[in-house]
């Protein structure tokens, strides 16, 4: 599958593109996200998973808050 994993703030404006279109086999993964350059407050997360074809599969969003 193609999976693009990116970082939102409050009213929806992407911050940064943490995996960009990244064809991914079916598992566990890990990444890491540098948020020093961020102030601290809420943000979202959506992870975006198609198949090979550009057909959506599964799309999350999920809040979470950063606190420095």
């Amino acid at each position: 599958s193609v999976v693009t994993l990116n970082i939102l703030d409050i009213v929806g404006k992407e911050i940064s593109s943490i995996i960009s279109n990244q064809e991914m086999n079916a598992g566990k993964h890990t990444t890491y996200f540098d948020a020093s350059s961020l102030a601290s407050g809420s943000y979202f997360f959506r992870l975006s998973v198609k198949d090979k074809e550009g057909k959506n599969l599964f799309t999350q969003t999920k809040k979470f808050l950063l606190v420095k």
